[in-house]
């Protein structure tokens, strides 16, 4: 099992990242030092995501985010205006439920985002922290085309919230066991970047320290590694039915992998 990854195979299939933090204002200059990676960038604010439906990145996907740690998207949701910006944007996130603030507001507004992803055909990055198993409640039957970010819930709710269709993408800041104990078939990188700088992801798409391990844990090359990522992301795609557009750089992976 080979811990280099084949650069023709980096040419086609590029590191995948399905949540990050990036700046609505970034340039398409500093977007050029993330090299040709595919990056779904997160929004905490419905004006935020506002802002970046308007762009252009072929290998940004911007999504369209209600964050359930800052009060003041919570205040902020708004159903109507949150469809309307939806349909700028590549998908939902980030939303979701977490423990540092009050719960039915929280819960209100993940049901409607989720709901909101549904209905659009795109797919949605849930936050759970503190919150494990009422996010997997409220996506319950809901759940085709999310993607439990970070999810640290026991393994109990993981098996509920895989059979309900649920994805989880992972980061390098997870333990072994974390990542271990969710089913490989249904695993997505990420770097849920700034936040894990100190594990080993230095900017967004950023994901060789993440593969490094999977690869061991999972007794993959990161070339199979590589592909079973863009794999997972073409069939939860095709689980959700219709045609989902997205950028032409992450299409032409789709379509190789």
């Amino acid at each position: 099992m080979s811990s280099a990854l084949s650069p023709s195979l980096d040419a086609v299939l590029p590191p995948l990242d399905l949540h990050a933090h990036v700046d609505p204002g970034v340039t398409t200059e500093q977007l050029q030092t993330l090299g040709n990676a595919i990056v779904f960038a997160v929004t905490r604010t419905i004006d935020e995501a506002d802002a970046v439906g308007s762009r252009d990145d072929d290998r940004i996907l911007w999504g369209a985010g209600s964050h359930p740690g800052l009060a003041k998207a919570l205040d902020a949701y708004s159903s109507g205006r949150f469809r309307n910006v939806l349909e700028h944007v590549d998908f939902v996130g980030e939303v979701g439920m977490d423990r540092k603030l009050e719960h039915d507001r929280a819960l209100e507004v993940l049901a409607d985002s989720i709901a909101a992803a549904a209905d659009a055909g795109k797919p949605s990055s849930v936050h759970s922290t503190g919150c494990h198993a009422a996010v997997v409640e409220v996506i319950g039957s809901a759940s085709k085309g999310v993607v439990l970010h970070w999810f640290t819930g026991s393994q109990r709710l993981i098996d509920r919230a895989a059979s309900a269709g649920a994805y989880f993408s992972i980061n390098a800041a997870m333990s072994d066991n974390r990542i271990s104990a969710l089913p490989p078939s249904r695993l997505l990188p990420e770097t849920d970047f700034p936040f894990t700088k100190r594990s080993g992801s230095r900017q967004p798409g950023d994901i060789e320290t993440l593969e490094r391990r999977c690869s061991v844990l999972l007794g993959l090359s990161r070339d199979e590694l590589r592909q079973m990522w863009y794999s997972n992301l073409r069939e939860l795609y095709q689980h959700m039915g219709g045609d989902v557009e997205v950028p032409t750089a992450l299409h032409r992976a789709l379509l190789a992998a």
